[in-house]
């Protein structure tokens, strides 16, 4: 009978047909039959062009279609498994973009943003389909920003519930009221937003530092100095953030300093997975500098400073291991030679307020413990890979058979006992009360240099 229906051109009938085919949820006897009837009857019931055309150019573009309610959609979504089915991948691809991009409603004509991620996963699926590069980078920049700007929703969210918990224990707002994180929420989730809105409209109003960090990744051509104060602003911010809900009366202040170094070497490392190798939105540098003095209790203001001389330094092993690998190494003693070498230069303390120099005028005092703890943590380093990347190497035994490997673990043996040399022999330049613990520093360096040394030629 269907067939008959179908071949019969009688376009009312053709028309019920499709219609209860859709209602019942018999989609595979649907799509049996991809005809140009059958796209211009699935078009125009999701609230598309009729007129549009074979080619699928017209009422296409993303905003231009909607509200649509779920009747719709589904009609659309069919219509991008027909074109599938037809090896039309850009064509599936734009329905999917579309209905990632529509205008939204109420009731059963609303779409939420996690549903937009859905749609333009499915279009990004489609234009890799059709190897169209330039496709392929549109929807990808477009998943990625509705993906800011869920994560935005998720911070509002956040906010709203702790903004209502403060008002009902009767403390003081430090931030957007209830009713105006309720409004901002709202308007979040009516369309995609473009990133300078999440930029200028959320993030940096409200003080989403790490967020402002994402958007900077994102966008790209954002001035270094910039970055620089972002950095500043969200690191002082986890520092001062008594995180601690039930603090232990008898911690003392290192205990704390630790827990404090400690969050910002987490935020550091969930960002910095993503951004490196990105100079431009994470500066390794500047950042490794700004937890060195957090860790010598420098910055952002004067406190004990912490216990682990190795925290910083497996921060960084964490951020660059996932692209860096068996690199990662030279990229963290090239990171602290940059460091040590700055002899007179002033080192902002930004945000903060506090002014170190390494080496030169200023307090001598500040300036020798930062260079203690930059020294302290390039033992740490060396210790680390002598430990966990080269034991293998310095007892004769190339990794897993591989010749080349082997030799490339005795380049860095070679490169991380020149390392030793001259730390040690910065670790003897310290004066004052930094100097004894230089000259045991020194010593370390000497017996690691002594190590590699003897195991390379034995």
């Amino acid at each position: 009978m269907m067939q008959a229906i179908l071949q019969s051109g009688d376009q009312y009938l053709i028309q019920v047909l499709y219609s209860t085919l859709v209602d019942v949820g018999a989609d595979a006897d649907l799509l049996a039959n991809p005809s140009q009837a059958l796209i211009t009857y699935l078009r125009t019931e999701g609230g598309m062009s009729a007129q549009a055309g074979a080619n699928g150019s017209g009422g296409l573009s993303g905003g231009d279609i909607g509200p649509l309610d779920s009747r719709q959609v589904r009609h659309l979504e069919l219509l991008a498994r027909l074109y599938i089915k037809k090896g039309k991948y850009s064509l599936a691809a734009n329905v999917y973009r579309s209905l990632a991009s529509r205008r939204n409603g109420t009731g059963d004509s609303a779409v939420n943003l996690q549903q937009r991620l859905d749609a333009f996963h499915n279009a990004l699926l489609q234009a890799r389909s059709v190897g169209d590069e330039q496709m392929t980078d549109t929807i990808r920049s477009s998943v990625r920003c509705i993906t800011l700007q869920i994560a935005m929703q998720t911070r509002l969210q956040q906010l709203l519930a702790r903004a209502k918990q403060q008002r009902q224990q009767g403390a003081a707002a430090a931030g957007p009221s209830p009713e105006q994180l309720q409004s901002l929420l709202k308007e979040i989730q009516i369309s995609c937003l473009d990133v300078s809105d999440l930029y200028n409209s959320y993030a940096q109003p409200l003080g989403m530092w790490d967020m402002c960090l994402e958007i900077c990744n994102f966008a790209g051509s954002v001035p270094s100095n910039y970055v620089l104060k972002l950095w500043d602003l969200l690191l002082k911010e986890i520092w001062e953030t008594d995180e601690i809900s039930a603090p232990d009366s008898t911690a003392d202040a290192s205990d704390d300093s630790d827990s404090r170094l400690e969050r910002c070497c987490a935020k550091v490392q969930a960002l910095g997975v993503n951004f490196y190798p990105n100079e431009s939105s994470l500066p390794l540098v500047h950042v490794t500098m700004r937890l060195e003095q957090a860790a010598a209790g420098l910055w952002p203001k004067t406190s004990d400073s912490v216990r682990d001389p190795s925290r910083v330094v497996r921060c960084l092993r964490a951020v660059l291991a996932p692209s860096a690998g068996d690199n990662a190494s030279s990229v963290i003693a090239s990171v602290y030679e940059q460091l040590l070498a700055r002899r007179g230069a002033l080192l902002d303390g930004g945000v903060a307020g506090a002014d170190i120099v390494l080496g030169g005028a200023g307090d001598g005092a500040a300036r020798s413990a930062l260079r203690l703890g930059l020294l302290k943590s390039l033992v740490a380093h060396c210790r680390i890979v002598l430990q966990e990347e080269l034991s293998s190497s310095l007892t004769g035994q190339p990794d897993h058979g591989y010749p080349s490997r082997f030799l490339g673990r005795a380049q860095q043996a070679a490169a991380l006992a020149d390392l030793a040399e001259r730390c040690a022999s910065e670790a003897r330049s310290l004066g004052g009360d930094a100097a004894a613990a230089g000259q045991q520093l020194a010593e370390d360096f000497d017996r690691i240099a002594a190590q590699l040394a003897s195991a390379s030629n034995s």
